[in-house]
């Protein structure tokens, strides 16, 4: 079954998730615990979103981050993602149904290691 749009909790989860995953993978290493831990938490929220809606989109649109159409709940402090989005020209990152937890422990890596991949192009490369 696939909705229109992805309830708000959702969302809202999904978002934690995400900042959360960013923060944790710039500040440990990949196969850190704290960072496995987040990438856990981030696959199992947007697993659960893409049953009912894939592609699932981050946004960053004026410096507010969105997943799809609900901003980020404004107590998440999203200062180093938005610095390293628009360092790295980064607009949105889609994530699909069919995603498997390895790919995403690939895309934390690369998203992260911005002195290999210095621009959204790069990334989109690797």
């Amino acid at each position: 079954m696939t909705v229109k749009k992805l309830p708000k909790e959702m969302s809202n989860r999904i978002g934690r998730a995400f900042a959360l995953l960013f923060n944790r993978s710039a500040m440990y290493s990949i196969d850190h615990p704290f960072t496995s831990q987040a990438l856990s938490e981030f696959y199992s929220a947007t697993t659960h979103g893409l049953a009912l809606f894939s592609p699932v989109a981050l946004i960053m649109h004026q410096d507010q981050f969105f997943i799809e159409e609900e901003p980020l709940d404004h107590r998440i402090n999203t200062g180093k993602m938005l610095t390293h989005f628009k360092k790295a020209d980064i607009q949105s990152i889609s994530f699909e149904k069919g995603m498997d937890e390895s790919e995403l422990t690939r895309f934390a890596e690369v998203l992260n290691d911005s002195a290999k991949y210095v621009n959204a192009e790069a990334m989109k490369a690797a």
